[in-house]
């Protein structure tokens, strides 16, 4: 059986390696390079820490576990610490803390000025979340697409999908070169890129207008000697670690004024801030920006992920999610699975058919920590 995936961002690539290493005949098509959509542009921070519904907490949780268990390539088991200086985070994060130790995540009040020396100005509590971690998509995205050969998966790079159809037989792809691909199933794991291909059965939030819920800013920053270890949310800024002399930092509140539309660079005002935000939170000015992109996320309309057929002859798969990085492992198992005809209960609750049937209610644009 030949399975076609559309999309080689981190959710493409896993689904592709983990078919291909299970017998399956794969096409992995990808419009641009691995991993230089979304992916590139992600915090890329795995956790399940403020999810809901409680299915969807657990979706996420199972994502976690499995980064946990298989560690590849480009993940790192940071941990991750929160503190609060702006009362309304205060009271959140104390909310936060009772619903995920009643969930039994793992989350503990402690005094970070003893586990992290690079911290300086912390306060002597705050949140701890030890089975929390990162991920260098880069790095992960060459290794599933490695697997994936290795398995012998055909990647195509640089070539876009203008076209699919389905009918009992299979399913067709065609690309922009005139090409065509036969297949018995293709999955559109294509991110922002997916409506084009699947219409109504996929609709997004909003990730073209200024200030939009799909637009946010990434700061990746020089800091040499720093030796950042963990993932650093205050009321102003997340830091996380960007290998050994580096940083990628957010503040969620400014995104409020980014426009996709245009592009942004270091000696950005915007970038100044977040840089003025770092260095007062390192209690260092050694912290220079390197680079100030946006990033537009696939988020569903209901903020929850889309996994499911989209056609009668259920030859064509459609996933698309935000937080794909913390997902990307079991929306890769559960899929596979689905691929091979064994319906998945975890992925019951996100069939594309529950947007003809409702209205999702607006998604809040991400302005507070942990919301994104």
């Amino acid at each position: 059986m030949t399975t076609v995936v559309v999309g080689g961002g981190i959710l493409g690539t896993t689904l592709a390696a983990r078919l291909s290493a299970g017998g399956r005949r794969v096409v992995l098509v990808e419009a641009h390079r691995f991993g230089s959509g979304t992916s590139a542009a992600s915090f890329a921070w795995i956790n399940a820490g403020n999810k809901h519904p409680e299915s969807y907490y657990r979706l996420n949780l199972a994502g976690v576990r499995e980064y946990l268990a298989e560690r590849p390539p480009g993940y790192r088991n940071s941990g991750r610490l929160e503190w609060a200086t702006a009362p309304a985070h205060a009271a959140d994060l104390e909310r936060r803390m009772a619903t995920l130790t009643a969930r039994g995540y793992r989350a503990e009040w402690v005094d970070p000025r003893r586990i992290a020396p690079e911290l300086p100005t912390a306060p002597d509590r705050a949140a701890l979340f030890p089975d929390e971690g990162v991920l260098h998509p880069a790095e992960t995205v060459a290794y599933r697409c490695a697997e994936a050969r290795r398995h012998g998966a055909r990647l195509v790079e640089g070539r876009t999908v203008t076209s699919l159809r389905s009918d009992e037989a299979g399913a067709v792809v065609t690309l922009d070169d005139g090409e065509t691909l036969a297949a018995d199933r293709v999955v559109v794991a294509a991110g922002t890129a997916t409506p084009r291909l699947l219409g109504a059965a996929t609709p997004l939030c909003d990730h073209e207008s200024v200030g939009a819920p799909g637009v946010g800013l990434l700061l990746r920053a020089a800091a040499p000697g720093l030796r950042l270890r963990r993932v650093v949310f205050t009321s102003s800024v997340h830091v996380r670690p960007d290998g050994p002399d580096g940083l990628i930092a957010q503040a969620l509140d400014l995104d409020a004024q980014v426009d996709p539309q245009k592009e942004y660079h270091p000696g950005h005002p915007t970038a100044e801030e977040i840089i003025a935000r770092v260095r007062a939170l390192l209690g260092t000015d050694a912290v220079t920006a390197r680079s100030l992109v946006v990033g537009r996320r696939p988020l569903p309309a209901d903020g929850l992920p889309i996994a499911g057929w989209t056609d009668p002859h259920r030859r064509i798969y459609a996933l698309v999610t935000h937080s794909g990085v913390t997902l990307a492992p079991v929306l890769a198992r559960l899929v596979a699975a689905e691929l091979a005809g064994e319906p998945q209960e975890p992925l019951a609750a996100y069939r594309p058919q529950r947007f003809a049937t409702s209205t999702a209610p607006p998604v809040a644009a991400p302005r507070r920590p942990g919301e994104q």
